[in-house]
């Protein structure tokens, strides 16, 4: 009966994309803003599949685009320390760093403290 209990308890958290016991999400989310050149990191989710792992997802805000490669690969040894298998992260760049003229459509603009991020219409 135990183990019945345990296998349904365990499939709930799967099928409801529960954070798993083994991760500390604000720990990953502070050491995702220590990496060198991130300003933010913000919408992190992070969620179970099964048996085959932990995903995770987030946005980071970057300071200065030539850095972006240098963050995702330190940002994914992160995750990967510490029980994530597979990782998606969508790199931001400041507001200050955006080229407008270079634009079509929307920018996302950071606003005060970079936690808060939004898309508007680019006005030349």
């Amino acid at each position: 009966m135990f183990t019945t209990f345990k296998t349904v308890k365990q499939s709930v958290h799967i099928l409801m994309q529960r954070v798993p016991d083994s991760v500390d999400v604000d720990l990953l989310q502070t050491k995702l803003r220590h990496v060198e050149h991130v300003q933010c990191v913000h919408d992190v989710h992070v969620w179970s599949v099964g048996s085959t792992g932990n995903i995770c997802t987030a946005h980071i805000v970057v300071a200065g685009c030539s850095n972006c490669s240098r963050v995702l690969d330190e940002a994914t040894r992160v995750a990967n320390d510490m029980g994530i298998s597979h990782t998606t992260f969508q790199l931001e760049a400041r507001a200050e760093d955006v080229d407008v003229s270079a634009l079509q459509g929307h920018v996302t603009v950071v606003e005060g403290s970079a936690t808060i991020v939004r898309s508007q219409p680019v006005t030349i």
